[in-house]
């Protein structure tokens, strides 16, 4: 398995933070194990999951390409075979996540509405599109 960092890739106020949340919920609902550190109310996070002996790092963490590179660190060194990040759609937050040179990347766009009623179906789509590939990219 090629270790692979999967970015959700959007503006500010697009739903990346909502969708990544839903994804760790989904997550624990396909029993996986995890850990998640989240500051006191805080929608923002990141999390290290296990499924056997593989461990998916993910995080909320997009608005800084500081914030992006810290967070990602610390879950490369918890041994992590696949990230999902935020990120937005800045040439120094894609560079930022491109020097992870260990792992392949791939940038995913959030899928956006501009109909609010319709939000919380694209962050479905999102989360269960990066389930799928996670899934696959362990053999689940």
């Amino acid at each position: 398995m090629q270790p692979t960092i999967y970015a959700l890739r959007a503006p500010n106020n697009s739903g990346k933070t909502s969708a990544i949340n839903l994804l760790y919920e989904i997550m624990l609902e396909h029993n996986f194990v995890g850990h998640r550190a989240k500051p006191e109310k805080s929608y923002e996070f990141y999390a290290i999951l296990d499924w056997e002996t593989k461990r998916i790092g993910i995080t909320t963490y997009g608005d800084s390409p500081k914030l992006i590179r810290e967070t990602l660190e610390k879950m490369v060194a918890k041994g992590c075979h696949a990230m999902v990040c935020a990120c937005h759609p800045t040439e120094k937050a894609e560079e930022t996540i491109e020097s992870f040179s260990d792992y392949r990347i791939v940038f995913v766009d959030k899928t956006t509405e501009e109909d609010n009623r319709l939000h919380h179906w694209c962050n479905a789509l999102d989360a269960g599109y990066l389930l799928g590939r996670l899934e696959e990219l362990i053999g689940k």
